[in-house]
């Protein structure tokens, strides 16, 4: 018997790309995809449409399909103008402790959380290459989330032995699939493409095939522990925009911080947060070895071929040097 998958968030842009690549899994017998949003059935994917806080109907779904493994990807980045803190906190925090609190109180094989490399901290004082064991100290919101999520995680982990735990914390995801629904085409969102501090900060984005098929290798191998996602490289800010097709806009950071303080009154700054601002200023680059090491997995996409495919540049950086050499 194959392994009978349940993934939230199955709608969104993770979500859709994780159920293509598992339809090429022959190890994959079923997929369950369930989200507020319906997704496109076939003969391997069911979808239902709920709210993961809605235990008794999440519960009675994964019971009836015998779910052998268990995705959470369901969870909110950037709050929508219309929605309060707290209702974001509901959704993110609430609605996983009790969706990832079901699953293992019905005895699944494995439970993967997709948390995100976020919960480092856009912080001053990173080191040149962040590990698993390093400090978390989150300053966005949505990585505030994710590591309250994580926390709550571990502490349910020793009253389930036999459930094995899987969290990954993959980098920025682009790619091509990403034109339409990831919340980095902000960057592209208006005609320049404002830096801080002339765009010298580090950064890295996971290409979304990479992504999927790191989540896919943990399944399969049911695999446990706490795994970085991310390229073998990075890039600059400064490099992401030249490759945009937008003038850049390098602003040094006190002004981007006022623009930040104004933006709930400036609807052309509506979303520019002092969240935004630290994203772009600070460096964070994770360190990949683990998951390479563990589960056998490698990149095949660098950080700027993923932005690149992201912005629908026709050559990626990537393909660009490999025709430079032939």
């Amino acid at each position: 018997m194959g392994k009978i998958i349940a993934i939230t968030g199955a709608a969104g842009y993770l979500g859709r790309v994780l159920i293509a690549h598992l339809l090429t899994q022959s190890w994959v017998e079923r997929i369950i995809a369930l989200d507020v949003k319906p997704v496109l059935a076939d003969g391997r994917v069911i979808s239902h449409s709920l709210d993961i806080r809605e235990v008794s109907s999440l519960r009675a779904i994964l019971a009836e399909h015998g779910v052998t493994h268990f995705v959470h990807a369901a969870f909110i980045i950037n709050k929508p103008a219309d929605m309060g803190v707290e209702q974001m906190r509901s959704i993110n925090v609430d609605g996983s402790q009790l969706a990832l609190k079901t699953a293992f109180e019905l005895g699944v094989e494995q439970i993967t959380f997709i948390s995100s490399v976020s919960v480092y901290g856009y912080r001053g004082g990173n080191p040149v290459l962040v590990h698993e064991n390093h400090r978390s100290w989150p300053n966005m919101l949505y990585a505030q989330h994710k590591m309250q999520v994580e926390t709550y995680l571990r502490d349910l982990e020793p009253h389930y032995p036999d459930t094995r735990t899987l969290t990954i914390r993959p980098a920025a995801i682009a790619g091509p699939q990403g034109r339409t629904v990831s919340p980095l085409l902000a960057l592209v969102a208006q005609p320049v493409f404002v830096l801080s501090n002339g765009g010298h900060a580090r950064t890295q984005a996971v290409h979304e095939d990479d992504l999927a098929r790191l989540i896919s290798r943990g399944l399969e191998i049911n695999a446990a522990g706490i795994f970085n996602a991310s390229p073998n490289d990075h890039g600059t800010w400064a490099e992401i925009a030249a490759i945009s097709r937008r003038r850049p806009l390098s602003l040094p950071r006190p002004v981007l911080n006022i623009a930040a303080h104004l933006s709930p009154f400036i609807p052309d700054l509506r979303g520019f947060t002092r969240e935004i601002v630290d994203y772009f200023s600070e460096s964070l680059v994770v360190d990949n070895s683990f998951a390479k090491q563990t589960l056998g997995w490698t990149p095949q996409f660098g950080t700027l071929d993923a932005f690149g495919q992201l912005f629908g540049v026709k050559q990626s950086p990537r393909e660009q040097r490999i025709g430079a050499t032939r």
